[in-house]
């Protein structure tokens, strides 16, 4: 029997189904769960993430709130709006989720801010450096895009959206969490991560993302949580350094020899 993957993430697991459909025969039966980072920015702060009768859904405050909003969004934005318009129609994430037998979140917006170095790398001091100054990992993991939380809507709820309910504890990391409590627990997770975009990663002296570092810092949060994940990057040779964006051909051929 063929094991049952779960991929739940942003868009950039596009690429991922891309890859597997190229493919006559991959490992497993693969499940694609994708929102793009405004969807997930607004329904992680508007609604709780619950599991019921073997599902993972939303469970949204006010449902008839956000669908006045939707009302009001400006035109250029129907794919998102089709988007949520769906997940309150039928709230469902995932289902059977007893049969899972790997979940991989794919992004989850944790990132490499600018401004972080490894002291070890820059001068040969045991400390992370964040624009200039000496940090501790435990402040360096309340950057809203190291560990998966958000702090405000983008476009187009930042301007239609409800007021963004800082509160809440919003992050991806709920996420993982409520996963974790309802699958077995010899169910391995993994988190599947990205440098990121030009504008939002710091380039190491050699001209690329520090990787090192940047696996340094994630595993962190994880462990901080108590979340024990395995931990995947793109081969370098999937991926463009200089901007962080994965180079499909490559991958797809990469993902056939999985």
């Amino acid at each position: 029997m063929n094991r049952r993957i779960l991929f739940i993430g942003t868009s950039h697991i596009g690429t991922l189904l891309r890859a597997a459909r190229s493919q006559v025969e991959h490992p497993g039966d693969c499940d694609f769960v994708a929102f793009g980072v405004p969807v997930w920015r607004l329904m992680l702060n508007q609604a709780d993430l619950v599991v019921r009768s073997d599902s993972l859904r939303f469970e949204p405050h006010d449902s008839s709130n956000l669908r006045g909003i939707l009302d009001s969004v400006a035109p250029g934005f129907e794919r998102v709006v089709s988007r949520v318009r769906g997940i309150l129609d039928n709230p469902v994430i995932a289902t059977d989720l007893s049969t899972v037998q790997a979940v991989v979140f794919v992004d989850c917006l944790f990132r490499f801010p600018p401004g972080i170095e490894d002291g070890s790398k820059r001068d040969g001091r045991p400390m992370v450096w964040y624009h200039d100054q000496p940090v501790t990992l435990d402040l360096l993991v309340e950057l809203p895009n190291l560990a998966g939380g958000v702090t405000s809507f983008t476009e187009p709820f930042f301007t239609a959206g409800p007021p963004f309910q800082i509160e809440r504890s919003t992050s991806f990391l709920n996420l993982f969490q409520v996963m974790r409590r309802a699958i077995n627990p010899d169910v391995p997770f993994f988190l599947w991560v990205f440098p990121g975009f030009r504008e939002q990663f710091a380039a190491h002296p050699t001209g690329t993302t520090d990787l090192e570092l940047m696996e340094r810092l994630h595993r962190y949060t994880l462990q901080r949580e108590g979340l024990d994940f395995g931990y995947l990057q793109p081969p370098d040779c999937c991926l463009d350094l200089s901007t962080g964006r994965v180079r499909p051909r490559v991958f797809r051929t990469w993902f056939s020899c999985l």
